[in-house]
């Protein structure tokens, strides 16, 4: 019996797809199809498109390569939880972003953090003036009050190489210390500490934004 983890229940309506919602499920004018890591008898993962022809608390009936079958309901990850949290309340999600800076000179400081990245539904790279962060949200709000989603996993690579090099080899101590601790959470940091540390992140990969 194959269990399905970090998933996601879609609704399939005029050739567009949306995040179901709970009286989508067994409703029989919808198609809602799960995507996620299917596990099955042999450990391997794979991320796969099943077709929900009947949704149990536990369990979902479902299609899959044209054969219906039994599949538990798995664990989904905190970040897939906030990621479909944010969208069902219409908030904006930030992709393949880099960290930046800029110096603004009515900001406490001088300097203000800032994101650099896609916005979902926009075309440009956009630059998002942090205020402030809900690390507990996945949150940011910017100096306008507008909240975005951060899907932290969609970091720029190479930025993320040159932070994590920066950590290892040239950070004061104390510093090493409060940021290694944040990269195994998934490069989250405190917007403070982060606005009194910019010089050193400025040679860690961050981008100065004039």
């Amino acid at each position: 019996m194959a269990t399905i983890d970090n998933y996601s229940f879609i609704c399939v309506e005029n050739e567009r797809m949306r995040f179901a919602r709970p009286n989508d499920m067994n409703d029989p004018k919808r198609k809602i199809i799960i995507v996620g890591t299917l596990c099955g008898s042999q450990n391997d993962k794979t991320l796969q498109i099943i077709e929900v022809e009947r949704y149990e608390k536990t369990y979902i009936i479902g299609k899959y390569r044209s054969f219906n079958s039994i599949y538990y309901i798995g664990k989904k990850s905190k970040e897939m939880k906030g990621f479909e949290r944010m969208i069902r309340e219409n908030i904006p999600v930030i992709t393949s972003f880099r960290i930046g800076y800029a110096y603004r000179p009515e900001a406490i400081g001088k300097h203000i953090p800032c994101i650099i990245g896609k916005v979902e539904h926009e075309e440009d790279e956009q630059i998002i003036y942090v205020e402030e962060q809900n690390f507990e949200e996945n949150t940011i709000t910017d100096i306008n009050g507008r909240k975005y989603f951060i899907d932290w996993l969609s970091m720029d690579p190479r930025q993320y190489q040159n932070l994590v090099a920066e950590l290892n080899n040239k950070f004061p101590k104390k510093l090493k210390k409060y940021f290694m601790s944040f990269c195994g959470k998934g490069l989250k940091f405190d917007m403070i500490a982060l606005n009194d540390s910019l010089p050193i992140l400025g040679v860690a990969g961050a981008f100065k934004i004039k």
